[in-house]
Order: structure tokens, then sequence, then C-alpha cells
């Protein structure tokens, strides 16, 4: 079937995911204090065209971690690097 994860590598996981997030909300802050939108509508509009600049890239790094090391966990540290500031 496939590998057994053990409960500390899953909750190791989870460290990161959060920690994404809070770049990618930090990230939209910045864009939109830069671009300043006029009403309620452009910044939806800009945040749903950021966050899906922001779902292409992850899924680039994913890939390329993949074909790289067939395992993209041990890209982690990468990953966390280049989102969060």
């Amino acid at each position: 079937m496939g590998e057994k994860i053990g409960i500390c590598d899953f909750y190791e996981s989870l460290c990161s995911i959060t920690r994404i997030n809070a770049a990618v909300v930090q990230g939209f802050r910045e864009l939109s204090y830069v671009h300043t939108p006029e009403n309620g509508m452009a910044s939806s509009s800009m945040e749903l065209c950021y966050l899906q600049i922001c779902r292409a890239l992850m899924r680039k790094i994913i890939m390329h971690s993949e074909e790289k090391s067939g395992d993209f966990t041990k890209s982690t540290n990468v990953l966390e690097e280049d989102f969060y500031l």
C-alpha cells in the first residue's frame, strides 16, 4: 500500500502549511498597500488573481521537487524560506 507515517511526521508537516499561509496573507497585504484598490470589488478581484498565481507557483515548486528527489517533503525548508518573511 503505502509508507507508514508517524504522528510526529504528520504534525511537523502542518507547521509549514501555516507558515505558507501566513506568507501569502502578508504578501497580499503588501500588494494591496502598494496598489490601494478603489473599492471592495477591485480588492476581491486582486486577491483572487494573487491567490491563483500563488497556487500556480506552489504547483511548480512541488512538481520540480518531485522530479528532482521523488519526495517533495525534502524541499519543505526551501518552501519556508521562499514564502515566510
